[in-house]
């Protein structure tokens, strides 16, 4: 039996966690650049957020 899965779903669950796993580097960046201690806590929260969506994509 083929599964049924809507195309759609691709850009949901890889692009969403390659660009947040992107967005998390260039906070952290900022952060860095700023000196600004929340916007690392964003990045990590980010990067971590990113690399298991990642991890549930493949």
């Amino acid at each position: 039996m083929e599964l049924m899965i809507p195309v759609a779903i691709h850009p949901i669950f890889v692009h969403f966690a390659v660009a947040l796993t992107l967005f998390g580097v260039g906070l952290d960046a900022f952060g860095l650049y700023a000196g600004r201690r929340e916007w690392h806590a964003a990045a990590r929260l980010s990067l971590i957020c990113g690399v298991v969506g990642m991890g549930l994509a493949v």
